[in-house]
């Protein structure tokens, strides 16, 4: 694993994929070789080249949730939805309270227009961890899609009270300062 070390160390993810996959090789039934070249390859944005690594690694380790998240990021990446739902299912068949799991089906569902499913998950989260920065981001984001202003500046201002700096709050205050502008004036008089 050293050579490959040096290498990520140095920044040349080209070597340490490379390295690693000939440590998988060498080494083909241990799942950290194969998480490691698969997240390499992620690294490199080679997403279809990184599943078949990752879903070996899951096979290996079927109760580790984050090889199971890693493996649907993948899959979504790489264009197969089933089957990115499938893994971050069996990640939370693996730890229901996994956070990861719940935002990417959220982030999943909310792809597809799926705000039911979306919707019941992000409640969820939100039970699990009412705490959860990217859960209130997300909620926030949510309630913007299904026209609910309300909803998203408790939000956000939730989201301001937990995480100040939460890289997607000026996002979120920008989206609803746009739906407030884009608002008639209630207090207009219509003229006819």
């Amino acid at each position: 694993m050293a050579p490959a070390k040096e290498a990520l160390d140095r920044g040349d993810l080209e070597g340490a994929a490379r390295e690693f996959a000939r440590l998988v090789e060498q080494h083909p039934d241990l799942a950290a070789v194969h998480t490691a070249l698969g997240s390499t390859l992620m690294a490199l944005v080679r997403p279809a080249d990184a599943v078949p690594h990752l879903r070996r690694a899951t096979e290996l380790a079927p109760n580790a949730p984050a090889l199971h998240n890693q493996l649907g990021v993948a899959l979504f990446r790489s264009g197969d939805a089933e089957g990115a739902e499938a893994a971050f299912s069996r990640a939370r068949h693996a730890d229901p309270n996994d956070m990861e799991a719940i935002l990417n089906l959220v982030h999943l569902h909310r792809s597809s227009e799926r705000y039911v499913e979306a919707t019941g998950l992000i409640k969820e989260a939100l039970t699990i961890d009412p705490n959860h920065p990217d859960a209130l981001a997300t909620f926030a984001t949510l309630c913007l899609e299904l026209g609910d202003r309300e909803g998203a500046e408790m939000g956000l201002q939730r989201l301001a009270a937990v995480a100040p700096n939460h890289p997607e709050a000026a996002a979120i205050r920008q989206a609803i300062d746009m739906v407030q502008s884009a608002r008639p004036s209630e207090d207009l008089e219509v003229v006819q």
